[in-house]
């Protein structure tokens, strides 16, 4: 049960977009016991869940075993509990898609079945995407419009995020970060399932 605990703490702590050291400030606690409580090491006091759900509003019933969420009621009709996937190459090529242990809480408006939240690792789609966010890839939308931003399945590098640009005889590959250099493939050598998805929404933290 510990550990069930500790990954909704989690996944709450993240939808409001706070560190381990600002969610544990506000209950006088250090980010170390946050942590613990996260990773299922330990399990929070009577007392602890009992400031959690004051502080933050939330119902003791869906801390313990998962019901009830918060005692606004119009905050759950906002929220998805997600699957999510890691990771995506941003510079970091990545081979395959991996469900992540940790499901999150997306808004609502964000999620429908064919999108799947994905983490972004590396740097190639700075200033746009950063290191570290997370985007929504719509797997139904496989149509290249020309200047959007795809998920790819490249043939020696595995799935990527690239801006794409359709030209009269290929595609040009592009990273909203000029230090990476530009590619491009040959229409009639475009694999079949080149494409995963087109990016639809960005998380991420501004730096």
């Amino acid at each position: 049960m510990k550990t069930k605990i500790g990954k909704r703490i989690r996944g709450f702590r993240r939808f409001l977009g706070m560190s381990q050291k600002e969610f544990g400030q506000k209950l006088g606690l250090p980010f170390q016991h946050i942590s613990r409580y996260e990773q299922g090491k330990i399990t929070p006091s009577g007392e602890v869940l009992a400031k959690i759900c004051e502080s933050y509003n939330i119902n003791l019933n869906w801390l313990l075993i998962g019901k009830g969420f918060v005692e606004n009621e119009s905050l759950p009709d906002k929220l998805a509990h997600a699957v999510m996937f890691t990771s995506i190459g941003a510079g970091h090529p990545i081979k395959e898609l991996e469900r992540s242990e940790h499901p999150d809480f997306l808004p609502r408006e964000f999620f429908k079945p064919s999108i799947k939240p994905i983490n972004v690792s590396g740097h190639s789609m700075e200033p746009t995407i950063f290191n570290g966010a997370y985007v929504g890839v719509d797997t139904d939308e496989k149509q290249i419009i020309s200047g959007e931003i795809y998920a790819l399945r490249l043939q020696h590098e595995g799935i990527v995020i690239k801006r794409l640009f359709m030209e009269v005889d290929r595609v040009t590959l592009r990273s909203d970060n000029p230090s990476y250099p530009l590619s491009s493939i040959p229409i009639e050598k475009l694999p079949e399932d080149f494409i995963a998805g087109r990016v639809k929404w960005v998380i991420q933290k501004l730096y």
